[in-house]
């Protein structure tokens, strides 16, 4: 999916290429190599990047992200749909979930304001 929306974003806007989506994962695992508790921490040459298996043009096996059972998300709502929902439940497919925060989150600021309307 993500190599597909790299390609359509290439080819409205243009400047992108293969080796620019290698250059930014090289640049993520340099990254990761600075975290102890990375998934993974060894820097990945441009070369080793460029030449592994290739998943989905343009994005080969050490581009993509590594399948894990823990993850995040955001799910943004208007008000209005925000405030029937029940805010103690989790929604989910399969497996465990974990509600965090919920409230409404103010267009210009970005943040949750002190009050609801």
């Amino acid at each position: 999916m993500f190599a597909q929306i790299g390609m359509e974003y290439g080819h409205r806007y243009g400047g992108t290429s293969f080796e620019l989506f290698a250059r930014i994962s090289e640049k993520n695992h340099a990254h990761s190599t600075l975290n102890p508790l990375a998934a993974y921490t060894k820097r990945l040459s441009l070369d080793e990047i460029m030449n592994d298996v290739m998943i989905a043009y343009p994005n080969t096996r050490l581009m993509c992200s590594a399948n894990f059972q823990d993850g995040a998300a955001a799910a943004v709502a208007a008000y209005t749909l925000l405030r029937t929902l029940d805010p103690t439940s989790v929604a989910g497919g399969e497996g465990l979930g974990q509600r965090v925060d919920v409230g409404p989150v103010d267009r210009d600021t970005g943040c949750c304001p002190t009050s609801t309307p």
